[in-house]
């Protein structure tokens, strides 16, 4: 790789933090695509000057920055320094990645692009492990993966070391609202389950009761055959008796005139 001159490093760093300034504006006005492509100009511009800068200005003894730095400070250090501040301009291009990342991560959130929004954070806490910004998109960025226990668990961390914050308060907010809504939704899916589960047994205890009435319908006889046959019936009974009626006084005529004899 070429070595750079003082000039060319200084030159790539102040077109860097425009570009990112140029990046929040956008982020502003709710052009998430052009705010993307700033910040990844940003970091395509500064993630390949740690070396420029040792080879132009030396070693630096700067370390990462504890907090997050505002434009306006990033600006008010490059423009006090010396220009040959070793520790001024690795200081800018620290703290200019770590608000890239973070703006960047924001922006994915946006997106519900949670996989390139916990890239982002991560990204960000290489630059400052204990970031509040960092931590929190991390823990949103978790929580929109399923990872509901592992977000929910830096976020409240973020509370107690912190102390009180609108945004996560309501983050952790919206976070149990969420988690009401699926268990109702769950109970309900299990109730219609056991509704059509009981709704089946019925089913099947009523159809064999179904079944031996129709059996019991197929196998007798009709009402009206039924009352055909007893009426056959009672003529034969009637037939009978008058047969037996006339045998009877058959036998009695024969009786009456028979002569008698004597012995």
């Amino acid at each position: 790789m070429p070595q750079w001159t003082r000039e060319q490093v200084d030159a790539q760093i102040d077109k860097a933090l425009k570009t990112r300034l140029e990046g929040n504006e956008a982020f502003k006005t709710g052009d998430m695509t052009l705010a993307l492509r700033k910040y990844h100009e940003v970091l395509f511009s500064l993630k390949g000057l740690d070396g420029q800068l040792t080879s132009v200005y030396g070693p630096s003894q700067a370390p990462a920055p504890i907090t997050e730095v505002t434009d306006e400070e990033v600006e008010a250090i490059a423009s006090t320094k010396p220009v040959d501040d070793p520790d001024s301009k690795q200081a800018a291009v620290k703290s200019a990645l770590l608000n890239t990342y973070l703006n960047s991560a924001a922006v994915y959130i946006k997106q519900e692009r949670w996989q390139r929004a916990l890239d982002a954070a991560t990204a960000a806490k290489k630059y400052d492990e204990d970031n509040a910004k960092a931590l929190f998109r991390e823990g949103q960025a978790r929580i929109g993966l399923g990872e509901i226990n592992t977000g929910k668990r830096i976020l409240e961390d973020l509370q107690v070391k912190n102390g009180p914050d609108a945004a996560i308060t309501a983050a952790l907010q919206k976070l149990a609202a969420d988690e009401k809504k699926r268990e109702e939704a769950k109970n309900a899916q299990f109730r219609g389950m056991f509704n059509r589960k009981n709704g089946s047994e019925q089913s099947s205890k009523e159809k064999p009761a179904e079944g031996k009435a129709a059996t019991a319908e197929a196998s007798g006889p009709a009402a009206g055959e039924t009352a055909t046959l007893e009426e056959e019936e009672e003529e034969e009974g009637d037939d009978v008796k008058d047969d037996s009626s006339r045998e009877g006084a058959a036998t009695e005529s024969s009786k009456v005139e028979e002569p008698s004899t004597v012995a």
